[in-house]
């Protein structure tokens, strides 16, 4: 007979996302990765992947991002413009975020917009960033990081969910990159 173990932690999982590459993966805080099986991010279908590109005076410093570009221009939100973030807990435990917060910023461009969203394992979605437009490249006053408080939420990551960051109205030759996302909250 097996049964659950009891976990009671919080844990911090992180995508430096600073690479530009289809491998990265994430991190865990302390030694909680043991409590969740292999991360993986995934890329909707209208959107390539392209490479890292390093952005200096930004007012966070000098960010370094994964970019990312549509084929074509979404005119609203959906899974073929999405990169989602996988979490996958052991079977039995249960991750309840209560904190999201990335580096986001769009290339050479005014156009583009963003909207987060929660995907837990029945599929049932949850929008936890209502539309919003990143931050542009050269913009040097204004902060890149989206911190998003989602602690009343009640979301849940139980055996896989997905965090949803989607780009649409961006043009077909225009770029948006992301970095250090950070999921955080009580893992049980």
């Amino acid at each position: 007979m097996l049964f659950a173990q009891a976990v009671n932690t919080t844990t911090q999982v992180t995508w430096a996302f600073d690479l530009g590459t289809a491998s990265q993966t994430a991190t865990y805080s302390g030694t909680t990765s043991s409590y969740f099986n292999p991360d993986y991010f995934s890329v909707g279908s209208n959107l390539t992947l392209l490479d890292k590109y390093t952005q200096s005076g930004t007012t966070s410093g000098t960010l370094t991002c994964t970019r990312f570009q549509p084929k074509t221009s979404a005119s609203g939100a959906s899974d073929a413009d999405a990169v989602s973030f996988h979490i996958r807990p052991k079977t039995g435990l249960s991750f309840k975020p209560s904190t999201i917060s990335f580096y986001a910023m769009r290339y050479g461009t005014d156009g583009g917009t963003m909207v987060v969203k929660w995907v837990d394992k029945d599929g049932v979605v949850t929008t936890i960033k209502d539309p919003f437009s990143p931050v542009r490249n050269n913009n040097t006053t204004t902060s890149h990081l989206v911190s998003i408080d989602v602690s009343t939420m009640n979301l849940s990551a139980v055996e896989d969910a997905k965090l949803q960051i989607i780009v649409y109205g961006l043009g077909a030759t225009k770029q948006f990159g992301i970095s250090n996302l950070n999921v955080s909250g009580p893992l049980e």
